[in-house]
């Protein structure tokens, strides 16, 4: 019995096109004199392997000595699954504004203070030390 995959050689007729991303068609298990067909829009393989085809097609019939023994129907996927972002919550309390700095200026302008401070008091003792 003949079936399409995209490329894990796990029977599926649901496959994805654009704008998502495409999946290849390929075909399996197509015996000799066995030919794939499709009357719209016209396209026949007569070996397994991949199909050069798009989301017009959406029936196949498998034949041999011209009788058809099996029909495939495709179903094509054209939506995306939507994204979805987290975005931090933060609330709002009326009359306060959000603080300007960005988090990592912060630390920076809270370690330059912390040295100025060390080092104004380390030069008062110095000072009068030295009077």
């Amino acid at each position: 019995m003949a079936y399409l995959h995209n490329g894990n050689f796990q029977p599926t007729t649901v496959f994805s096109f654009y704008p998502c991303g495409n999946d290849s068609v390929y075909l399996e298990g197509l015996k000799e004199g066995e030919l794939i067909l499709s009357e719209t829009p016209y396209f026949y393989q007569n070996a397994n392997g991949f199909l050069a085809i798009d989301d017009r097609f959406t029936s196949f019939i498998i034949t041999k000595n011209e009788k058809s023994i099996q029909t495939i129907n495709l179903e094509w996927k054209n939506s995306c699954m939507e994204k979805t972002q987290v975005v931090p919550i933060v609330p709002v309390v009326p009359g306060v504004k959000a603080d300007p700095i960005p988090s990592g200026a912060g630390w920076n302008a809270l370690m330059v203070l912390s040295i100025g401070i060390v080092t104004i008091i380390l030069a008062r003792r110095f000072f009068r030390e030295h009077r």
